[in-house]
């Protein structure tokens, strides 16, 4: 037999040392097998796990990042103090630029942050999501790109505030070919604040999750003055009534009705319209009201004297930060019948859509058509677009008002004015307010823009008697 070959053994490789784990004092996973019945998540991230083992009284933490475990001692017997260690120990991961990743880079790039950003504010703020896709998309990431989102200082967000200060004159607009060019357009005062509150909830949302430990300052953002040829113009009452007269005959016309995205200039638009006027109710406002929401009223005093005293009771869900009871005017349940009586002679898909839980207007708006994750954003944009063409269609016809700035928040604009002017000084301020889902300085700034005091230059003469 042949002789059996002793091969000596070959010293033990030693493993390469971490450094960045010698700088952390992290423990190697050696004996660090947790008892299960002491193994718990952190509530605040959830790469973190909590724990004992047999040979330590302490508390122990497990992060999971870069396609490998950390561990380490938090010190800690109590299980509350060892997840606040835990929790920092795992930001100081994340934040130390001594060990900065392919893969933790991709994450600290801003177009994620901010991608990821949107699918957190789907869960806290989904009525914004919207708007702050489209900043995001369409001026932000073209922007800022794959910047890591630890390298933004002061001056970068003061050169972003200087851009829309301009007027967004370099603003980034995609074009057919896929390019972005620069085309010269300015941004609304209103939508220089969307902007702003965007880049805030980036950041917010960085810090919290511990891609940065803090936020870079912010300057002030002052609220640039009203230009007075983007304000928005209301109907007064002789127009009102045109408008209204202008849109019957046109869905009269069986022969040459107008349409916008496939839906027709009908009875359910101009329904629409008055309900806004009779309701103080913004456009938005329609996208979450539903029948459930809407109670009919009566005012026993208007009752006794014989005068007109139905209206609606709204209590549809919170909208621009505001959940007031919103009591429309006398006659608008009125229109709700109209449209009620529309509905079921007019079905859709064999549906009136007239149940508690469906919406009052334009309920059926498919998903398939929508743009985005909303249909009823899908059914505002129909709404404002039919708006927007019978405007158009009716300055064609009456060219007088051609200067008009009439859009569908003219509405609103109107139904408030003539409040002011009709009440002959008896309204109280805070109550329409309130009644309107707004406050008193909105109100002074921006729907009573053209209320001059000699429309009722009698009033400044009243001593609290009826003037």
């Amino acid at each position: 037999m042949p002789k059996s070959i002793h091969l000596p053994k070959q010293p033990a490789k030693k493993l390469p040392i971490n450094k960045f784990s010698s700088s952390l004092n992290v423990k190697s996973k050696r004996n660090t097998n947790p008892i299960k019945s002491t193994l718990f998540k952190s509530k605040k991230f959830n790469d973190i796990s909590i724990y004992k083992i047999e040979k330590s009284r302490y508390y122990w933490c497990r992060v999971w990042m870069d396609k490998r475990y950390f561990f380490k001692s938090t010190k800690e017997e109590d299980s509350k103090l060892a997840e606040e260690f835990a929790n920092q120990f795992f930001l100081d991961l994340i934040t130390d630029n001594s060990r900065v990743t392919t893969s933790n880079k991709s994450k600290r790039q801003f177009n994620n942050v901010a991608n990821a950003t949107i699918e957190h504010l789907k869960i806290i703020s989904p009525l914004n999501v919207t708007n702050y896709n489209g900043i995001i998309n369409n001026s932000l990431i073209p922007r800022w790109g794959k910047k890591d989102i630890g390298s933004f200082e002061y001056k970068d967000i003061t050169s972003f505030y200087t851009w829309l200060k301009d007027g967004a004159k370099n603003r980034l607009i995609k074009s057919n070919k896929g390019r972005y060019q620069g085309v010269i357009k300015p941004i609304a005062s209103s939508t220089q604040r969307h902007y702003i509150q965007c880049i805030r909830h980036i950041f917010n949302y960085a810090l919290e999750v511990g891609l940065i430990k803090y936020k870079p300052q912010f300057p002030t953002f002052k609220r640039g003055k009203v230009n007075e040829e983007n304000v928005r113009d209301y109907f007064t009452k002789s127009e009102y009534q045109l408008l209204c007269k202008f849109l019957i005959g046109i869905y009269k016309d069986n022969d040459n009705i107008p349409k916008f995205r496939g839906y027709f200039l009908n009875e359910e638009l101009h329904y629409t319209i008055r309900f806004l006027i009779g309701s103080f109710l913004r456009v938005s406002d329609l996208k979450v009201l539903k029948w459930k929401h809407i109670e009919v009223r009566e005012n026993k005093i208007e009752k006794a004297k014989g005068k007109p005293c139905r209206y609606l009771y709204l209590t549809h869900p919170e909208t621009k930060h505001h959940a007031y009871p919103v009591n429309t005017m006398f006659g608008c349940d009125r229109d709700i019948e109209l449209l009620k009586q529309y509905r079921k002679t007019n079905k859709v898909n064999n549906k009136q859509y007239l149940n508690g839980d469906d919406y009052v207007f334009f309920p059926h708006i498919n998903e398939k058509e929508s743009t985005n994750d909303n249909p009823r954003d899908y059914a505002r944009q129909i709404l404002t677009g039919q708006f927007n063409m019978l405007i158009k269609l009716f300055k064609r016809k009456y060219p007088k008002y051609s200067n008009k700035n009439w859009v569908p928040y003219s509405l609103r604009h109107s139904a408030i004015m003539y409040r002011l002017v009709d009440s002959k000084g008896n309204i109280d301020l805070m109550t329409l307010a309130r009644n309107c889902r707004t406050s008193f300085q909105q109100i002074d700034e921006f729907y009573g823009k053209f209320y001059y005091p000699e429309y009722k230059v009698e009033n400044l003469q009243s001593f609290g008697d009826k003037p």
